[in-house]
């Protein structure tokens, strides 16, 4: 089944079915680190058992922002290490020592690897 993911700022995350409009709760320990992966809109597929989401399948690839790392310091090129970086949905992945806060970076929540963005 498909479904849109929406916060409604409560304790657990919300969902709405796309066919029947019906909003299904579904708890943080059933999600796990696939929480921090979600934004508001997202389309995502989910198993549904006895009227709740047991698990959802997120997109293979996401772009998110850039929101808390260390500053870059001169120098720093691809070949060299990685950095912790904070996304705006909470995750925290490692990305390359040039990155910056506020850049948009594609990152597929399955196997945290970083993508390219085009342009």
């Amino acid at each position: 089944m498909q479904f849109t993911y929406f916060d409604d700022s409560s304790s657990s995350y919300m969902f709405m079915d796309v066919a029947s409009f019906e909003e299904v709760a579904c708890d943080a320990d059933v999600l796990g680190s696939k929480a921090s992966f979600l934004k508001d809109g997202m389309e995502v597929a989910g198993i549904k058992w006895n009227e709740k989401i047991i698990d959802v399948e997120l997109p293979q690839t996401m772009v998110y922002e850039v929101v808390e790392t260390d500053p870059g310091v001169k120098g720093n090129t691809v070949q060299g290490g990685t950095k912790p970086a904070t996304l705006d949905g909470g995750a925290v992945v490692a990305v390359p020592l040039f990155v910056e806060q506020g850049e948009m970076i594609k990152v597929s929540p399955q196997t945290l690897r970083l993508g390219r963005l085009s342009g």
